[in-house]
């Protein structure tokens, strides 16, 4: 099963540290949902919202930029959209 893959990975990373009960229950969660996830109309932005922010959230990441950091000075920086042509594609 997915499951056991997924934390069988984290678990290598952490090594001895304890995974945070969020990160469980998101690989729960992306197990139970497997199929949605993987279907076309399942896209990046939902995946981001869904599980990756909250994992980095996790693991000590300020994604949301809680602490109200100037822009050089956030943990993480959102992608920027780059101009093709007429249309914004992203980075």
């Amino acid at each position: 099963m997915l499951t056991t893959t997924l934390l069988s990975s984290i678990l290598a990373v952490m090594g001895s540290a304890t995974v945070p009960d969020t990160v469980l229950r998101l690989v729960e969660q992306f197990d139970r949902n497997l199929d949605a996830c993987r279907s076309s109309a399942y896209n990046e932005a939902q995946l981001r919202q869904d599980f990756l922010n909250p994992f980095f959230e996790a693991m000590g990441w300020d994604v949301a930029n809680k602490q109200g950091f100037d822009q050089r000075y956030r943990q993480v920086i959102h992608e920027d959209a780059l101009r093709v042509g007429r249309r914004a594609r992203a980075m």
